[in-house]
């Protein structure tokens, strides 16, 4: 309806109208607040932070009618007679339903607040004819805005009333509810017009409604009339213009009847009204709206700005955050709409962003409806001189023709010469044709080129603004046989995977020495301001405009890479002056053209110098797993970004791993799927595809993963459920590209698919639109340092350091794989460190070093004066040691045990830690807090609290308390009298809680008093609270599902750490689970989820391990692993700042119940050696066997009987035994050299 505003401007251009319709502005009057954050390309001045960048209004839907209009196009609910026939203390359930719902969908809204937290301005119930719903109803519908959003006392609150809906008692409950704007649907004032266009009520009605708004004292009211009616004259318009004045409103609507698709009337113009209600007082401020001085709608104002505001109710369009978006128009989808909103399925405005184009149109759409018109130096400032040159160029014929009128600052008109040769001549000079390039870095292989596709598809599918270039590095006998030079448009760079002058062979290389060379020799180069660099391994979702994610010249923008641990360590100071400046960055890249001359030589320099450091490959100094120089590249930049001195802006939200699950209310713009992912049964890894021509394969496609409908069963947590989403979202990008490809080579049309259908389908391009980045707190200046303080919005947060206790076994070796996996992929701030209590001759023998970042202590496990045996002693007593002897930089420490799994951050300022108040989990059974216990080994028994598990404590608390932790421990342990279990809890009445006793204790006698929160922690096979986002797995008791089972207690003499592909039993999978019951599906669910967390852990580190997948063939040479390791010099991996989607994937072995035993195969069987004598010792018996049959059938003489032949069975096993026959499925994962792949 807005765009055909503008239709009599832009379709005819008379010599001289006698009406100009729209103006143009040289002043700073008026600026569209949804775009003043979104600074353009070409801004020529930082703009002012934005007065209205958070919604202050909300409109209602109340789509109820007595009948449907015959002009109406509106979504509404036809109630008929029945309704009014209703006593009047009797709600109509249609209503009652519908306002219930209403409520349910404010109060599950996000509330987006501005830093003064400003509450609602404006409120408009409109329909529909909200004057049908009973006062008592919209009561509640303004009390549950207020409760949500907060209302303001003097907020305008609107309702549309239709005559002969209501009465003087009805109108006034509704002002005492607060309303105090009226808008009353008059339409005409001509009986036979009412009736011709199926108005439900008559001119008396009309009269009454008047009368009665009068009555009531309603000041701020508004007549709505509509032209251009059928049989309507301009006799009869004139009388209900005149009819309308009369009435003495504050404001007058006048809308032109449209067509519209299925309605009956068309469309005619209204000078009639603007003439005759001007010269009566009104003021006409927009298209369709007249009002006395002051009078305005505010609420209206707000759509006319281009405002942000909410919307709630069937059909109802909100504009939050540059997105407009409409609920679904039916109610049965409306519904389900609610109740995924409640459940957290979707974010609420997820499907209806606009780019820069459309928001453009959008801005001078809706302000050349109000006579404040388009403000052309602002709309510069926000979208940039090229798109302004753009419309001053489409409106000049328009200023010649006198349609559109041009006012400098005073307001005084222009002649289009004047404009011509002042402003547009200033935009020519301004205005850049190229502003941003995007370059991305591959090589001449088929690997790169199905990435090549994907890649460069995601951009125009994005809509990434400016050019983008491959750089492509090839060898000259590569390039003879490379069939890829069209796939995208590509700049030649000389290869440099073997270094022309050390010989090291290093594909990662050519990132930098190719960025080099187009500096050099590009001419695109010379003409651009920002640059973006991404990897080929990346779909890109949404624009990436570099200053609207803030960067600026000397501060690049770039995604976080928290493995790179060098910048803190001896590594950065080996290789760059300023280690201070080095942060850990990389996958995406954003940064001024300036920077990017400045750094790229550095680049280069530093990735050499790192990678021929070989004396620092070692993990624990670079991050690199494999210890093999291979992220030397990440480095280089790292370091030569230091030594230019720039500064990035850090985010984790830009970039996203699928597999991975996103923050809650994060939309990332790129993915990177450098790691295998999988969602149900399904999984994708782009090792497999190493060697791929699906990109010169016709109609040939990746294998096609779950659709929509099936992912939404798979996981029960909304969050790790979007993540899925995200997974499919991106290998269903690739395959359209490779649909698109094919079909661009002339390859025959495929055969009809339901999955093809679906890439093809609206729904899917709906699925898939351009996304932009949203985020709660956008950049960060270093990763370690986050911006805003938990007790103090002006302070950082404080550091944090987390601990776990071990001892040197096999036992709790593979807890600390399972814990640090769980760690990284969490999102848990800071660093992480394991207490080791070892004795020295255990340390000797130990093969766990390398684990995790580890403090070796003392071991008390056989305590060193009394003899007691009591290995829990060792956590206190471990803290104490770290607490004396390491640099703790932290200002909170997080304790934990080694069997846990996290599932997210813990942190003090999301759970309200403070000195002297530690956060803490409920252990309940610790009932020795209440009973003679307490009394006996603390002077505070009232102080002591039952808990543990886990702990978030300030590091002054800890340096008092660890001692007391300590010696309470001792002293509970020794108090043999008191170990019952009627007293201590303890059902095997042996001490074994002592330790936790001792700290309950200790804490007490500092009198510490514990904030308990028992939505942190969660053992696997409890029943979980509806809505709790758990952070942390306790698999301390043993827990099932179905006939699988888990107990760590069975695995305490199991070296699952150093036997290749040692795993446990594989849960069941999730899809396989009784739905009936929502709480043991959800209970059953994170159960499952903690036994393939620590599965998968166990894999990557056989991987890392360089374990032999004995369904692969072995690389040969050291050359062929080299050069097969080095393609993917980014992937293996982990990102140490999201969740992993711990979802489905196939069960690995089909035997209906699992063992609680061990499964595993004995390390020899993994030596490639052994196999070969295996293979000749075999070769030899089957040639003896051979031999011994022709010989004796040879002796033979009887007849042949018809034996039966029975050929044996291999049962398909993680066993290192190779399966010959061709069926073994292949490992998901491939060995470790196929992982970096």
């Amino acid at each position: 309806m807005l765009k055909s505003a503008l239709a009599p401007i832009l379709s005819t251009i008379p010599m001289k109208p006698k009406y100009p319709v729209a103006r143009l502005s040289l002043c700073k009057a008026f600026r569209p607040s949804a775009v003043r954050d979104n600074v353009s390309i070409n801004a020529v001045e930082p703009l002012e932070p934005p007065l209205h960048s958070y919604p202050t209004s909300a409109y209602i839907h109340l789509p109820f009618c007595r009948k449907r209009c015959h002009y109406c196009d509106f979504l509404i609910v036809a109630l008929g007679s029945s309704s009014a026939n209703l006593p009047d203390d009797i709600d109509d359930p249609r209503i009652l339903n519908y306002v219930q719902l209403l409520c349910r969908e404010i109060e599950a809204t996000k509330v987006l607040k501005s830093d003064d937290n400003s509450p609602l301005k404006t409120v408009f119930l409109g329909g529909g004819t909200p004057s049908l719903v009973p006062p008592r109803l919209v009561s509640k519908i303004l009390e549950t805005l207020n409760s949500k959003f907060g209302v303001n006392s003097n907020a305008e609150i609107s309702i549309e009333m239709d005559p002969g809906t209501f009465d003087a008692q009805k109108l006034s409950d509704l002002l005492n509810l607060g309303v105090n704007r009226v808008s009353l649907g008059v339409k005409a004032f001509q009986e036979e017009l009412l009736k011709a266009c199926g108005r439900a009520h008559s001119l008396k009605e009309v009269y009454e409604a008047i009368e009665i708004i009068g009555s009531c004292g309603v000041s701020n009211w508004s007549l709505d009339l509509i032209s251009s009616l059928p049989h309507q004259t301009s006799e009869m318009w004139k009388e209900s213009l005149e009819c309308a004045i009369m009435a003495e409103p504050t404001h007058v609507s006048v809308y032109d009847l449209q067509v519209e698709k299925g309605t009956k009337f068309g469309l005619l113009v209204y000078k009639m009204a603007s003439k005759t209600l001007c010269n009566t007082g009104y003021n006409h401020y927009e298209i369709s709206s007249y009002c006395k001085k002051g009078y305005e709608c505010q609420h209206n104002l707000t759509y006319w700005k281009n405002g942000y505001y909410y919307a709630f109710g069937l059909g109802s369009a909100s504009h939050l955050d540059r997105v407009r978006f409409s609920r679904p128009r039916k109610m049965k989808e409306y519904t389900s709409y609610v109740q995924n909103l409640e459940d957290g399925v979707l974010i609420q405005h997820e499907n209806g962003h606009k780019d820069a184009k459309d928001l453009e149109v959008d801005v001078v759409m809706l302000s050349l409806r109000t006579s404040e018109g388009l403000e052309l130096k602002s709309f510069r400032e926000c979208f940039g001189s090229c798109l302004a040159l753009s419309l001053c160029k489409t409106f000049r014929p328009y200023i010649e023709s006198g349609h559109v009128l041009l006012l400098d600052d005073k307001r005084r008109v222009l002649v289009a010469e004047e404009f011509s040769n002042g402003f547009c001549e200033e935009l020519n000079q301004t205005a850049a044709p190229w502003r941003i390039h995007t370059l991305f870095s591959v090589e001449c292989q088929d690997y790169f080129d199905w990435q090549t596709v994907g890649l460069v598809h995601s951009y125009k599918k994005a809509k990434q603004p400016g050019p983008i270039t491959r750089l492509l590095s090839c060898t000259d006998e590569e390039k003879k046989k490379y069939k890829g030079m069209n796939l995208a448009p590509t700049f030649e760079v000389p290869s440099m995977s073997r270094h022309p002058k050390t010989k090291d062979w290093y594909p990662a290389i050519n990132k930098p020495a190719g960025i080099v060379h187009w500096l050099k020799y590009s001419k695109d180069a010379q003409n651009v301001d920002w640059v973006v660099i991404l990897d080929a391994d990346q779909i890109i979702r949404g624009p990436i405009v570099p200053w609207e994610l803030g960067a600026e010249k000397g501060k690049p923008v770039a995604a976080y890479y928290g493995y790179l641990v060098g910048c803190d360590n001896l590594l950065a100071q080996l290789h760059t002056k300023h280690p201070e400046l080095c942060d850990k960055v990389g996958g995406l890249l954003a940064m001024h053209i300036d920077d990017l001359k400045a750094l790229a030589p550095k680049w280069l320099s530093k990735t050499e110098e790192v990678r021929e450091d070989r004396a620092h490959w070692s993990t624990n100094l670079t991050g690199d797993i494999y210890g093999k120089g291979w992220i030397s590249e990440m480095y280089g930049y790292s370091f030569g970004a230091a030594e230019v001195g720039l500064r990035h802006k850090i985010s984790d939200d830009l970039m996203i791993y699928p597999g991975y699950v996103p923050r809650a209310g994060v939309e990332p713009i790129l993915f990177h799927y450098g790691l295998p992912f999988t969602v149900g049964n399904w999984s994708f890894s782009k090792l497999d595809h190493h060697e791929d021509a699906i990109v010169y394969d016709c109609n040939r496609l990746f294998p096609e993963p779950p659709y929509p409908r099936e992912v939404q069963v798979l996981e029960a947590e909304p969050n790790k459920r979007r993540g899925l989403f995200l997974s499919i979202e991106c290998i269903n990008i690739l395959n359209e590209g490779l649909v698109i490809h094919h079909a661009s080579r002339g390859c025959s049309k495929p055969n009809w698919s339901k999955y093809l259908s679906f890439l093809k389908s609206k729904t899917f391009a709906n699925l898939t639109r351009p996304r932009y980045l949203t985020h709660g707190n956008p950049r960060i200046e270093k990763a370690e340092v986050q911006q805003y303080a938990f007790d103090n919005p002006g302070k950082p947060y404080p550091k944090i350091h987390t601990v776990f206790s071990t001892e040197c076994t096999t036992y709790f070796d593979w807890q600390t794989v399972g814990f640090m996996h769980s760690f990284r992929l969490s999102g848990q701030p800071g660093d992480v460190t394991r207490l080791l209590s070892c004795t020295d001759e255990d340390l000797k023998q130990y093969a766990g070093h390398d684990l995790a970042p580890t403090h070796n202590v003392p071991s008390m496990s056989r305590h060193p004066l009394t003899g007691d045996w009591y290995p829990a002693i060792n956590k206190p007593a471990a803290v104490l040691h770290w607490l004396n002897h390491a640099k703790i930089d932290a200002e909170y420490i997080v304790i934990l045990d080694a069997d846990m799994i996290m599932r997210g951050p813990i942190t003090p300022w999301e759970f309200n830690a403070a000195r002297g108040h530690p956060v803490s989990t409920p252990y309940d059974y610790l009932i020795g807090c209440h009973n003679e216990l307490a009394k006996l080994h603390t002077s505070h028994p009232d102080a002591c609290d039952k808990v543990g598990g886990v702990i978030i404590m300030h590091i002054d608390d800890l340096r008092k308390f660890a001692l007391l932790w300590l010696h309470k421990t001792e002293e509970v342990r020794a108090d043999k009298a008191h170990y019952s279990k009627n007293i201590t809890g303890d059902i095997y009445e042996s001490g074994w809680i002592s330790e936790m006793y001792g700290y309950s204790f200790g804490a007490a006698e500092l009198n510490l008093r514990h904030v308990i929160n028992d939505k942190i922690l969660i053992y696997p096979g409890y029943v979980p609270k509806p809505g709790v986002n758990y952070r942390v797995f306790h698999y301390g008791l043993q827990f099932t599902v179905g006939n699988w089972s888990f107990d760590k207690a069975n695995w305490r003499n199991v070296d699952m750490v150093n036997t290749c592909w040692a795993k446990f039993p594989d849960p069941p999978n999730a899809s396989t689970l009784d739905f009936t019951d929502t709480n043991i599906i959800s209970r059953d669910q994170l159960s499952i989820e903690c036994g393939r967390t620590l599965n998968e852990a166990l894999r990557l580190h056989h991987i890392r391990r360089n374990c032999l997948d004995p369904t692969r063939k072995a690389p040969q040479t050291k050359q062929e692993i080299i050069k097969e390791v080095t393609y993917s010099r980014r992937i293996g991996r982990i990102d140490e700042r999201r969740d992993v989607v711990t979802d489905d994937t196939p069960p690995q072995d089909t035997r209906t119940r699992e063992s609680t035993h061990p499964n595993i195969t004995d390390p020899i069987f993994s030596s490639f050696r052994f196999w070969i004598v295996v293979l000749w010792a075999f070769s030899v018996m089957g040639f003896l066997i051979i031999v011994s049959m022709v010989l004796s059938g040879r002796k033979g003489e009887g007849p042949r009987g018809k034996g039966s032949h029975h050929r044996n069975k291999r049962r398909a096993s993680y066993s290192a035994f190779p399966d010959t026959t061709g069926r073994h499925d292949k490992h998901p994962y491939n060995n470790a050299s196929d992982m970096l792949l």
